[in-house]
């Protein structure tokens, strides 16, 4: 009986091991991956300048580098959601793993609504000050 108890213990030990290693390894693979695919489609984070860099060249460096960010925190997001689904599966009725897991959930999930609400409200000023009829454009 302790034998099973014992093996059951290193099974836990291994299959948090393999979680763990699965999500930096998703981590370290969608680091290298997504600027490739951005800068395969185009996307450059510093805009070329015709000539001297203006303020709409700085608004469109802030969009890009906004858009950036975007674009890298849908698969963390994913790769979380995934972790705490692993956890929760993982479980076995364990109260404390079970807690884990739904605060990882919750956690990732306000983060993310916290990070598309601030892209909505940061592109929406950016807009406004890149455009034909902002009052920036008299200052400079």
């Amino acid at each position: 009986m302790s034998y099973e108890l014992g093996f059951m213990k290193n099974k836990n030990q291994r299959i948090k091991r393999f979680g763990g290693g699965l999500l930096v390894a998703t981590i370290y693979v969608s680091s290298y991956m997504i600027p490739a695919f951005a800068h395969a489609q185009g996307f450059q984070i510093v805009p070329d300048c015709a000539g001297p860099c203006g303020w709409t060249d700085f608004v469109k460096l802030l969009d890009n580098f906004l858009q950036f960010s975007v674009i890298i925190a849908v698969p963390i997001a994913a790769a979380l959601f995934a972790w705490a689904g692993f956890l929760y599966l993982t479980a076995r009725g364990n109260p404390g793993q079970i807690t884990k897991a739904s605060n990882i959930f919750l956690s990732v999930a306000i983060g993310f609504v916290v990070v598309l609400t601030s892209w909505l409200v940061i592109d929406f000023i950016l807009k406004e000050l890149s455009s034909a009829d902002s009052y920036i454009r008299l200052l400079g």
